[in-house]
């Protein structure tokens, strides 16, 4: 499976029009700005131009809004509306394309069909002659599919107006072979379950998108997936073509620009003292895995030692209630894993433990009682999905909607191993907390009397659950405080001797991680598989 990570516009040279490319950066460390925790970039004619000063021409606009970018051509009314999105810690763009008006003296093809309004030449060759379209709904998802979009890939270089930075080339990105279709696809569609089945019929029919959405990618996918179906209109075809570019679907921006090409927000002014804590975009923070953090500043680092940590802690989250979140994680030879979680909100407790059996059974305790039926914590609504797709995810997702929109914090079990995110994080939810993940506002490590520690063993001591702090695990588990927290010997020497005699090697580890974009949870990915020598550790993420 593949997502969209730039998007190239390039009119008729005789227009005398900019080349515009918006994309994300690759690699992460190169110049670029942060929209919704994504690394994005803007090329202008070949050269970088940060996104929030504008195109720097009159006659191309574009405006950033949150996670929104709208790049506009007036003088040929074409707009693209991009959502800058995150799934799984992986960054990729949702591209609206939108011609408000047809061009008559010119044959548009490609890969999204003819704007006529003629279903039967969506699928059409480089003429625009139209080519037959599978009847059957199996097959437009399938090996015909692939088939047919090869017809839209660039052959070469030459025909490519991407700027490539970073060391890439064309040759990055080619990746359009007839070998390389994944007929586990038809595999997947043949041998879905009737769970599968009825949960992807949608408006009386099977969709097989669902199906393969679910199970490669878990529940969250298949519920994203199925909300957007649900929401896409039916494109109506009006008589006539309208005279101007249409309104944005959404959050209306203003699209007026000054001189220099530059695009005016329509957000209030804020006193420049303030502008950090309400204009930094959402992030997603957490911990997996062996065992990985995120902090709110999108850090990455490792901490190794078998304990239980504070994770994150606010008494003042939601207006006083306060959040508690802390995890228990467990020693392995030279690596440790999060092993148990446990969230409080309010005066409730939610625990959740992995757990290795064939059953994939829900181990959770509410407020210390073994699987008690739950529907809030804290007051806020709870979601539990058992996976059925390959990975076996289980998730347990607290809906912080009704005072922070959009949010989400999500525990997620795989096999024994266990991994919390707080999802589009906002410094009005978490600005004010502390623990494992940092501070909000500076992303730095923070003790608890506020100091920087810089070495992530110290820190990972000084965040093991105190006296201080809450127990909220249903039991007590060794060590506990002021006994420290048992940290394997020489970690990195056992690693390098574990890889001396590993049968799984870093190709193969790299080639199951290849799906993750984010170059950090790729890297994470491929420690971990080859830590433990089991590519299927690749579910975790």
């Amino acid at each position: 499976p593949a997502v969209t990570t730039a998007v190239v516009v390039h009119e008729d040279s005789s227009k005398y029009l900019p080349v515009v490319q918006v994309s994300l950066a690759r690699p992460v460390t190169g110049p670029s700005v942060g929209i919704a925790n994504c690394p994005v970039q803007m090329f202008v004619n070949g050269e970088y131009r940060d996104i929030t000063t504008g195109t720097g021409f009159s006659n191309v606009t574009v405006q950033v809004k949150r996670n929104r970018i709208v790049l506009e051509y007036p003088s040929t009314d074409l707009r693209l509306d991009i959502q800058v999105r995150t799934w799984r810690n992986t960054c990729h763009f949702s591209v609206n394309y939108i011609l408000s008006d047809c061009r008559c003296d010119e044959t548009l093809v490609g890969i999204l069909g003819q704007p006529d309004g003629e279903p039967y030449n969506d699928w059409h060759d480089h003429t625009g002659t139209a080519v037959e379209i599978p009847s059957s709904k199996k097959e437009r998802r399938t090996g015909k599919a692939y088939d047919y979009s090869l017809t839209w890939c660039l052959e070469n270089a030459v025909d490519s107006h991407f700027t490539y930075e970073g060391g890439n080339s064309f040759s990055t990105f080619d990746k359009c072979n007839p070998d390389q279709y994944d007929d586990t696809l038809d595999e997947i569609i043949d041998n879905a379950t009737p769970e599968q089945i009825a949960n992807c019929t949608i408006d009386g029919e099977v969709d097989y998108g669902c199906i393969i959405e679910c199970d490669y990618f878990g529940e969250e996918a298949c519920d994203e997936y199925k909300e957007v179906i649900k929401n896409t209109e039916t494109a109506v075809i009006t008589a006539a073509p309208t005279s101007a570019p249409t309104s944005a679907p959404t959050d209306e921006l203003d699209l007026s620009t000054n001189e220099n090409g530059n695009t005016f927000d329509d957000v209030e002014d804020v006193d420049a003292t303030d502008t950090e804590e309400i204009v930094d975009p959402p992030a997603d923070a957490g911990s997996k895995g062996d065992p990985h953090f995120k902090t709110w500043k999108n850090d990455h680092f490792e901490y190794h030692g078998q304990c239980d940590l504070v994770l994150a802690k606010d008494a003042q989250f939601a207006d006083g209630i306060g959040l508690e979140v802390q995890i228990r994680t467990k020693l392995v030879r030279f690596w440790s894993y999060i092993r148990s979680a446990a969230i409080r909100i309010g005066d409730d407790i939610l625990e959740v433990q992995g757990t290795a059996d064939e059953a994939n059974t829900l181990r959770y305790w509410y407020n210390l009682e073994y699987q008690k039926e739950i529907t809030s914590v804290g007051g806020f609504p709870i979601t539990m999905k058992k996976s059925t797709g390959r990975f076996m995810k289980n998730r347990f997702i607290i809906d912080l909607d009704s005072k922070y929109p959009g949010q989400k914090i999500q525990i997620t079990t795989w096999k024994e191993f266990v991994a919390v995110d707080f999802m589009h994080a906002s410094f009005e939810a978490y600005g004010k907390s502390v623990g494992m993940l940092g501070d909000y506002k500076t992303g730095e490590t923070l003790s608890r009397d506020g100091s920087i520690i810089h070495d992530f063993h110290e820190f990972g001591d000084e965040w093991q659950v105190r006296p201080t702090d809450d127990m909220l695990f249903h039991d007590v588990e060794k060590p506990q405080f002021p006994t420290k927290c048992m940290i394997p010997e020489d970690p990195q020497g056992e690693r390098r001797r574990r890889l001396d005699e590993s049968s799984v090697t870093e190709e193969q580890a790299e080639a199951a991680c290849a799906r993750l974009t984010d170059p950090l949870d790729r890297k994470d990915c491929v420690y971990d598989i080859l830590a433990t020598q089991d590519t299927t550790m690749a579910g975790a993420y």
